[in-house]
């Protein structure tokens, strides 16, 4: 996806597990399934005008299941990574 207000690429990735019931089109996920976003920031393209490209990814965010692990939030556990200057938080 792309936003256009904040000039941001968002890739999402899903493992095994996950891209098969998201296929499957279910939303009963199993424990074990996990999913990525990573999140780019873009300039414009020099070489074509109504392009952008990326420009360094600046945010990671991860989403596992575990029914038993994190029951206060609906069986999924959350992580956000954020670039700082020295690396990630």
């Amino acid at each position: 996806t792309y936003r256009t207000d904040v000039k941001e690429m968002r890739f999402s990735y899903a493992n095994d597990k996950a891209y098969e019931t998201l296929v499957a089109g279910s939303t009963d996920y199993p424990d074990g399934s996990v999913f990525i976003k990573v999140a780019v920031m873009t300039l414009g393209d020099p070489a074509f005008i109504n392009s952008e490209v990326p420009a360094g990814s600046h945010r990671y965010q991860v989403m596992r299941r575990d029914k038993e692990m994190y029951k206060t939030t609906d069986g999924w556990g959350y992580g956000s990574f954020a670039a700082t200057s020295w690396g990630y938080d």
